[in-house]
């Protein structure tokens, strides 16, 4: 029998359905594959059927394929999936069950992806239940081969070299982000450290860097050079003056992180940046509480792309490095939202408690760095344009 890697709290997943605080079948865009679009307007049920006939809408050709070819509308009244009863339930599972539904409900929040004769699943933490089973754990999250789950997968590679370099390099960069030795931020700075020596070198298989790097972290004494960063507030502004809009839109979580902070339109540059200081200082007196959050949400970030990140053929050596490092300024951005929510919340609530956390990162994430990739890419690209896409600006914009 198959078997997969997967985080281990993935073997105890399961959906919550109608328990769920932000359930995937309402808001969502949910897209149909067109073997279940043909059940669905072929099935013996003259309801289901009428209901699929005015309720699924094809994509244009153009954009269309055999796994995304057409959506669910919604209802118009409560943004509910239209097929959902009085009950919050899937009236196609319940007449059918759950080999009836379409390949998006049956998987989500699982990603599996097939790199040679491995098989890798993954869970997406826009999913409450994954970021409380998951992210929440206090111990480092562990990885485990299990039987393989009847799901869809992607094939990346049949290449046996690409597979074992694939496990060598995740499992190295988990270690960076799971050294308990150094505080979060810390390691996340680390992290950016070893990707930009990657680039540097322009070479994907990085064996003789990550054996030195090794070596170099064994002296945590390179900490010290993180704490004389400087502070730039003029920078922190215009960030979040980038990435507040993009929280508000539809994340539901902006009004409490922004009145928590205290943050007002008419303040000045200094006035904005004093209110989220004393905020921050408010939350540091307890952040080491919640590095582990930190910690298992960017390992099971990194597990999710790690196939799609490098960019890169590793049969002729190449590689796109923008990809990597995008993926980097993405995971640094991501800090930033979090941090600044976290912090919010903090000051809101006092404290932030783990329902807060499980609401701020399935919508952050849902919001703006999963479901709407195009947010993130605005992020990175004004990053880029305004020449602040270094490390170094990275650095600052974790730690302040």
């Amino acid at each position: 029998m198959p078997k997969v890697y997967m985080p281990e709290f993935a073997n105890n997943f399961q959906c919550i359905g109608r328990n769920c605080e932000n359930s995937c079948c309402h808001d969502w865009r949910v897209d149909i594959d067109q073997k279940t679009y043909q059940k669905y307007m072929e099935c013996d049920d003259k309801i289901l059927r009428g209901k699929a006939s005015t309720s699924l809408s094809l994509y244009p050709d153009t954009k269309s394929t055999s796994k995304v070819y057409a959506t669910i509308d919604l209802d118009k009244k409560t943004n509910r999936c239209v097929f959902l009863n009085d009950n919050d339930l899937c009236e196609w599972q319940l007449k059918y069950g759950v080999d009836y539904l379409s390949s998006t409900c049956r998987e989500y929040p699982r990603r599996m992806i097939r790199i040679g004769n491995s098989y890798l699943m993954s869970l997406v933490s826009s999913c409450p239940e994954v970021v409380r089973l998951g992210l929440l754990n206090k111990e480092k999250m562990q990885f485990a081969t299990h039987a393989k789950p009847k799901l869809e997968h992607s094939t990346i590679s049949s290449a046996k070299d690409v597979e074992q370099f694939l496990f060598e390099l995740f499992h190295f960069l988990v270690d960076i982000l799971q050294d308990r030795r150094y505080f979060f931020e810390q390691r996340l700075i680390l992290l950016g450290l070893f990707f930009q020596k990657i680039i540097q070198t322009e070479y994907i298989r990085p064996d003789n860097t990550m054996q030195a790097y090794k070596e170099m972290l064994r002296d945590t004494s390179i900490a010290e050079q993180f704490a004389s960063l400087p502070e730039i507030p003029a920078f922190q502004f215009a960030v979040l003056s980038e990435l507040l809009p993009m929280i508000r839109d539809g994340s539901g979580i902006y009004p409490d992180a922004v009145n928590g902070i205290g943050l007002k339109e008419d303040q000045t540059a200094q006035e904005w940046y004093q209110s989220y200081f004393d905020s921050l200082m408010h939350y540091e007196k307890s952040f080491m509480q919640w590095e582990h959050v930190f910690e298992n949400y960017f390992v099971n970030e990194l597990f999710f792309n790690i196939p799609g990140i490098l960019g890169a053929d590793v049969t002729t050596q190449t590689q796109d490095m923008t990809i990597l490092w995008n993926f980097y300024l993405q995971l640094c951005v991501t800090y930033r939202v979090l941090k600044f929510c976290f912090i919010g919340f903090h000051k809101l609530h006092n404290p932030l408690s783990n329902e807060d956390i499980v609401e701020i990162i399935s919508k952050t994430y849902r919001t703006l760095f999963s479901h709407n990739q195009i947010k993130a890419k605005q992020m990175t690209d004004w990053l880029r344009e305004k020449k602040a896409d270094s490390l170094a600006y990275m650095a600052v914009l974790i730690r302040t």
